[in-house]
Order: structure tokens, then sequence, then C-alpha cells
């Protein structure tokens, strides 16, 4: 058999196709636009691994350092007191410090939502929003970490064709 004949399978019908049809025999699907579409997945498919990926590193780095900053805080300014005695309003930087932790916490947290719905690629909806939130959230604390972020978000915005694709929109 040479090349031109050979048979594959249509992806929305599964009749036998020829490597030259452009549309099914049995069913129609248009053969090319298909193709098409499958390309443009698989890039929204591979930024969404990359968003997992970023986002579980500071998923990690943000629970971490925002439970350090609450737990530890008595020992930070008691070191800060130590170091630099009394020349600054203490509860000012306890508040402070407190509203970074839990800022970092909060991100982490939210980081971790998205994180799980971009690698399941369910619920797009709700993956957008706590990548936003999270960005924001990270923004208070770190601008670099919550630019990031706010280009993790863009990706899943672009990437909301994969999600739809699945009947995973919410």
């Amino acid at each position: 058999m040479d090349e031109d004949n050979t048979l594959n399978f249509c992806t929305e019908c599964g009749a036998n196709i020829r490597s030259y049809d452009e549309f099914c025999p049995s069913c129609g699907c248009n053969l090319k636009q298909k193709s098409q579409r499958q390309n443009v997945t698989n890039r929204g498919d591979n930024k969404l691994n990359l968003v997992a990926i970023m986002g579980g590193i500071w998923a990690f780095f943000a629970l971490m350092v925002g439970i350090v900053c609450i737990v530890s805080l008595d020992a930070m300014m008691d070191a800060m007191i130590e170091v630099y005695g009394n020349t600054f309003d203490v509860e000012f930087l306890e508040t402070i410090i407190l509203i970074v932790g839990y800022c970092l916490l909060a991100s982490g947290i939210l980081s971790v939502i998205s994180v799980v719905l971009c690698a399941t690629r369910k619920y797009y909806t709700i993956a957008l929003i706590t990548c936003i939130v999270g960005s924001l959230l990270a923004l208070l604390c770190t601008i670099i970490i919550g630019i990031l972020g706010f280009i993790a978000a863009y990706w899943i915005y672009k990437s909301k064709d994969w999600f739809v694709k699945n009947n995973n929109y919410l």
C-alpha cells in the first residue's frame, strides 16, 4: 500500500479514513480543521503543564515562608529587638510580618488549588480565579512572584479551549 492510501481513524466516529481525505467519509468531520485544533490544544496543554510546575514551586515556598512568619513571630521580634533595640515600632512590625505571613499562606493555598485544577484539566473558571487572587496576594509580598502569577493566569486564560473541550468549564 503506498503512503497516500495509509489507513487512519476519524477521531469523531472511529471510521477508517485515508491520509489524503479532507472529510470523514462516514460522519463528514472536517479532518484538516480537526488537525489544526489539535495543534492549538497541544500548545495550551504544554502551558498548563508549565503553570502546574511554576504554581507547585510557588505553593511550596509560599506555604513554608507563611507558616514560618506566623509560627515564629515572637522569635523574629526578639531577634530584631536584640539587634536593633527599641528603635522601631514593635507592634507595627509584628502586624506587617503577620500580614505578609497570612498573605503568603493564602497565596500558597490558592496556588495549590489552581495547580491541581490545571494538572487535572478541570474547572477552568475556578483555576483562573484562584490563580488571579493568589497572584494578587503574592503581589503584596513580592512583585516578581506576583507578576509571574499573572503570566500563569494569562496562560490559563489562553488554554480555555482545552478545559471546554473536556467539559470541565465551570
